[in-house]
């Protein structure tokens, strides 16, 4: 893997992790 597609890849996992935990703190 190139550089730019491990910085795009954490940049998704980011994305992801932040829209998981705004949905779980709506629910609680």
């Amino acid at each position: 893997m190139t550089v730019a597609e491990i910085k795009a890849s954490v940049a998704e996992l980011k994305v992801a992790v932040g829209s998981l935990g705004r949905r779980w703190g709506r629910d609680t």
